[in-house]
């Protein structure tokens, strides 16, 4: 059915608005490091991972509920203008398939911040080519492997009517895990403030 397609792609441009959202938030950490703000909270005896945690529980919180009211909203209008409730469950759990997605771009962010914060662009750079090839590339007739080489397209082309990849969601997840842990271990080690 060529509404569930159209489904599933609302549903990756709001997952890309919520990578978005998260790349964001925690570029504001990096703010918080150019103030000075950041180097006078770890004179306490908090420490940095429990510093970086907070802050990056508070932002990934922020976007589960962007993309929540997102799903639900895309979800329940459907629903009502179809007339069939099924519609609500369908859409939300295509985007779940989505928030892989996003935390891998949550986890590349982190990453940067804690080896290398001047380079947080390239989190938006990376966001930007996803989204290009993921919008586009299908009409571009591009090959295959270089479409899933987008996380938006990874997780699966049509989440609402073919389901999601599982395979695409847990490289993703992996893939997440792996950078944040990396930007955890590089942010503890590194010099604070690097301006």
């Amino acid at each position: 059915m060529v509404l569930r397609t159209v489904m599933s792609t609302f549903l990756m441009m709001l997952g890309m608005l919520v990578a978005a959202f998260v790349i964001a938030g925690i570029g504001t950490l990096r703010k918080e490091e150019e103030s000075g703000r950041l180097e006078v909270g770890l004179s306490s005896s908090r420490s940095r991972a429990s510093w970086l945690g907070v802050h990056v529980l508070v932002v990934l919180a922020g976007a589960l509920v962007v993309g929540l009211v997102g799903a639900v909203s895309l979800g329940v209008t459907t629903a009502a203008s179809l007339g069939d409730d099924a519609w609500v469950a369908d859409v939300l759990e295509g985007s779940l398939a989505h928030g892989a997605a996003v935390l891998l771009f949550a986890g590349l962010a982190v990453a940067l911040l804690g080896w290398r914060p001047r380079w947080h662009g390239l989190a938006w750079a990376a966001l930007a080519a996803g989204a290009v090839l993921a919008y586009l590339g299908p009409g571009f007739d591009l090959p295959d492997p270089l479409l899933d080489a987008s996380p938006f397209l990874a997780v699966g082309r049509d989440v609402v009517g073919e389901g999601a990849s599982t395979t695409g969601v847990v490289v993703l997840l992996v893939l997440a895990v792996l950078l944040t842990v990396a930007g955890f271990v590089g942010f503890r080690r590194r010099d604070v403030p690097v301006v």
